[in-house]
């Protein structure tokens, strides 16, 4: 199964449903899902699969689980415990329960009982939480819209403010223990508790547009190209080299799987690159049904 860590968009929606991957072959075959078939709109913001094997889209109007065969989808006006059914984004924490950044609060669905609950901080405003991570067993961290970031403890549900001076929080992404935290003066930490953080790369006047981590290693898409970097030794090195405009492209998702990396882009399409260095590009084709 695909790894559905961290996945977003409507093409790593269509990724998720990867009919065909033979590692020993060039060419990938998608099935696309859409509106006729179930899903409630076509934008979908986040995935994330529970415990049950069942995998969850988040979208603009509602929440929708799907079984391998058919969608099951959760709308405000429906299900008790939904404030606002428009999901930025999607974590499951240590018990299986899942929880979802809305536009109106962190929502909820426990995975024992099937019933949804939206938390606040307070009632005082409305609260979009743009990002939500598991931090630990615990605790999540939350990112607002307005770059407001919040500890929620799930055993309390307490929230709490974090900060640390001068770094205001762009992008959160899961590590293999704890978060990277990626800020607005390019700056990356790893957080592994709301006390313990260690900066990874430092303030940089060069662009960064994404970061992920694989295996471990954290991935840097930069202006200035693409590096990895050993958390434990902080060893860079610049990886991707085939790709002479990479740099110019913005990345929204990377995955390795057996030696195949993929590559999502929001403009250009997915691109894969195999163990001998061979890139191949799957873009849009109205006319294909088994294209993006």
């Amino acid at each position: 199964m695909f790894p559905f860590k961290q996945l977003k968009g409507n093409l790593l929606f269509t990724l998720c449903f990867l009919s065909f991957l033979d590692f020993a072959q060039s060419k990938i075959s998608f099935t696309n899902f859409r509106i006729t078939d179930g899903l409630s709109q076509s934008s979908v913001t986040s995935i994330i699969e529970d415990n049950q094997h069942q995998i969850w889209f988040g979208t603009q109007e509602g929440l929708n689980r799907f079984d391998g065969a058919n969608f099951t989808v959760y709308q405000k006006y429906q299900e008790k415990g939904i404030e606002d059914a428009y999901v930025f984004s999607a974590c499951k924490d240590a018990k299986g329960n899942l929880w979802f950044g809305t536009k109106n609060g962190l929502l909820c669905f426990n995975a024992n009982n099937e019933n949804f609950h939206t938390y606040f901080p307070n009632q005082r405003r409305r609260w979009a939480f743009t990002q939500a991570q598991v931090l630990n067993a615990r605790e999540l961290l939350l990112l607002t819209s307005d770059q407001e970031t919040f500890i929620f403890n799930v055993s309390t549900k307490q929230f709490s403010v974090w900060k640390q001076h001068g770094f205001v929080v762009k992008t959160i992404t899961p590590a293999t223990k704890g978060l990277l935290l990626l800020g607005e003066n390019n700056q990356v930490l790893w957080l592994t508790s709301p006390s313990s953080s260690t900066e990874i790369v430092p303030a940089s006047e060069v662009p960064v547009n994404g970061i992920f981590c694989v295996k471990g290693t954290l991935y840097v898409f930069s202006a200035q190209g693409t590096y990895s970097v050993n958390l434990k030794t902080r060893q860079k090195i610049k990886v991707f080299t085939q790709f002479k405009d990479l740099e110019k492209i913005s990345v929204v998702g990377l995955q390795e799987i057996n030696g195949l990396w993929l590559i999502a882009t929001a403009q250009n399409g997915l691109f894969t690159v195999n163990n001998k260095g061979d890139i191949q590009n799957y873009t849009s084709d109205i006319f294909q049904s088994q294209s993006l």
